[in-house]
């Protein structure tokens, strides 16, 4: 099993995770915010030139590269973000929050949050979600 994740930017408004964490995230790519479950923080942005810019705030101990892409050629589009073992990754932007989870880690209430969401009980479900985030995941 991989204990890497590569992290990259796709087309304009993709955020792909290959390796340990294995997930693809649409997002708009303006001032995002990527944190990771080893304390790593990045600052995301897709702009200039068109393409994908990663810029470290908090490197925790998983965090091991950013490959810049220099935009010379026109198949180079996004930096390289190079991670080791981290059990999750939240993406945060403009009041948006996705999250991946590393295989075989699950959040344990997920399945709570499901059944508020299918009997439409989007204020309850927020609140569990705003719990988790506010005392699981960090800031």
């Amino acid at each position: 099993m991989a204990t890497t994740t590569i992290i990259t930017g796709s087309s304009d408004d993709l955020l792909e995770f290959e390796g340990h964490l294995y997930e693809e995230f649409s997002v708009d790519g303006n001032n995002g915010l990527l944190e990771f479950s080893d304390g790593t923080t990045l600052r995301v942005n897709y702009g200039k030139g068109g393409i994908w810019r990663f810029a470290a705030e908090v490197e925790g101990p998983a965090f091991q590269s950013i490959a810049r892409c220099t935009g010379d050629d026109e198949d180079e589009y996004t930096d390289t973000v190079k991670m080791g073992q981290v059990d999750w990754a939240k993406y945060s932007e403009a009041g948006q929050v996705q999250r991946v989870f590393a295989k075989g880690i699950k959040n344990p209430l997920e399945p709570i949050i499901a059944i508020l969401r299918r009997y439409d009980d989007e204020e309850a479900a927020e609140r569990i979600q705003q719990h988790i985030d506010a005392n699981y995941l960090p800031r």
